[in-house]
């Protein structure tokens, strides 16, 4: 019996760097700091060379919780996979609400001109969004070979520069803000600044990668 390739899922967030012309369009940069993502469940499908395809799924009954500003899930979660070259191999994650009205958020500040620091909030997906990545090596191969007895981390990695590539930060000059108590707040969601939310919502799967290392 094929010895499996033992995987390990975690989840990341690479850092925001404006670039200036960007910086200086909005007066002073932005930052994101912050991320959560809920996870309903995961599915891996994968097509294996001179060997039978294999797919398994697994549900997270409270929600598998992504923390993208410490970098960790609040699970510890491995699979085994039997091993062999496969292409693809695609990992998808099921996003559902949980605990919150959101299944994917980013927070961070924006200094508003004349305003120092105003709060940031993304909230995305508030029903059931399945996110599709296919499995890359550290190279950017979407070959991927899992070798037999070997531990792996499958990394889900989220690129904020990808995500904000088209968004300019000076457009938050013009966003709604929202009072709590004595915070100055931007939410940008389904049903507050809908214009920038259009701008992102399509582009969060582009700015995630699953990359085996």
């Amino acid at each position: 019996m094929d010895k499996p390739t033992n995987v390990r899922l975690k989840v990341s967030m690479e850092e925001l760097e404006l670039s200036e012309e960007k910086s200086l369009k909005a007066g002073k940069p932005m930052q994101i700091d912050k991320g959560r993502m809920v996870i309903e469940s995961i599915e891996f499908d994968g097509t294996r060379e001179n060997a039978k395809d294999y797919y398994f799924s697994e549900s997270f009954e409270n929600g598998l919780i992504g923390d993208l500003g410490q970098n960790k899930l609040n699970l510890d979660v491995t699979f085994d996979i039997p091993q062999g070259v496969y292409h693809p191999a695609e990992i998808t994650l099921n996003l559902q609400p949980v605990d919150t009205p959101h299944s994917f958020t980013l927070r961070g500040t924006y200094n508003m001109p004349p305003i120092e620091e105003t709060q940031l909030e993304f909230a995305f997906f508030e029903n059931r969004e399945s996110i599709t990545l296919k499995v890359q090596n550290t190279n950017g191969n979407k070959k991927v070979l899992f070798k037999k007895g070997e531990t792996k981390t499958l990394n889900i990695e989220v690129n904020l520069n990808q995500l904000f590539a088209r968004f300019n930060p000076g457009s938050l000059n013009n966003a709604n803000v929202t009072q709590e108590g004595n915070t100055r707040k931007i939410i940008v969601a389904p049903d507050q600044n809908e214009a920038l939310y259009d701008k992102l919502v399509d582009r969060i799967d582009k700015s995630m990668r699953a990359v085996l290392k």
